[in-house]
């Protein structure tokens, strides 16, 4: 049944009827079906959150590329067993031109190292270009 309510020079019809979750069974004003009450205490739910799955430490790319990189590395440290710098068995594989894009599996630019000559290179950027141990990543 409609309600007609004046207010400001307007006609407003208001809606009226049982609440479906009210068990008084009262003609009473609806809004959205239910009465005012009811209304905003459907309106201030909040939503049932979806379970947020966890970011990936390594991208499922990345990991394919770093399996390759794991053979090409044990193959090329298979082949140079000893330090270039010191001559110490190799342990580590330096990418002297970086390991960006396709390079990470390039061994045209691997250089066998063991761990302490590799800190070295590494901390050392200046000296280990001028010893051949590193390159240019500019020149392509």
């Amino acid at each position: 049944m409609l309600k007609s309510h004046v207010l400001h020079n307007s006609t407003i019809k208001v809606k009226t009827g049982i609440c479906p979750t009210c068990d008084n069974g009262k003609s009473v004003p609806l809004i959205g079906g239910f009465c005012s009450s009811h209304y905003w205490q459907s309106r201030s739910k909040s939503p049932k959150k979806a379970k947020q799955k966890p970011i990936l430490r390594v991208s499922a790319k990345r990991s394919r590329k770093n399996v390759l990189y794991l053979k090409a590395k044990l193959e090329y440290l298979n082949e140079n067993p000893d330090c270039k710098c010191c001559g110490a068995s190799a342990t580590d594989v330096h990418h002297a031109k970086g390991r960006i894009g396709s390079l990470l599996i390039d061994k045209r630019y691997f250089v066998a190292l063991c761990r302490c000559c590799h800190n070295r290179v590494e901390e050392n950027p200046i000296w280990a270009k001028e010893h051949g141990y590193s390159k240019s990543r500019l020149n392509v």
